[in-house]
């Protein structure tokens, strides 16, 4: 028992770094492909719907709720204000 050699335990993440190493030390290749993007994202509020109508079309206010919002300006940026 005394000749024998002691193999060091390497733990599993160790493990997988080397590998991850050894992979990429024969250059890895990136393939190159079309990637779909996801669509629309997120459904917009009634709000912002009716801003960006606003927006669109170049008006000086619209109302939601009740409430008037009015086309302000900073510099070019464009927004409504209560």
């Amino acid at each position: 028992m005394a000749n024998q050699r002691r193999t060091r335990r390497t733990s599993n993440k160790r493990q997988q770094k080397l590998q991850q190493r050894r992979t990429k030390r024969g250059g890895s290749k990136k393939r190159g492909g079309s990637k779909k993007r996801g669509g629309g994202g997120k459904k917009q509020n009634q709000f912002f719907k009716l801003m960006m109508n606003a927006k669109k079309n170049n008006l000086e206010s619209f109302e939601y709720k009740g409430k008037n919002y009015k086309r302000q300006t900073k510099g070019h940026l464009t927004f409504y204000k209560a």
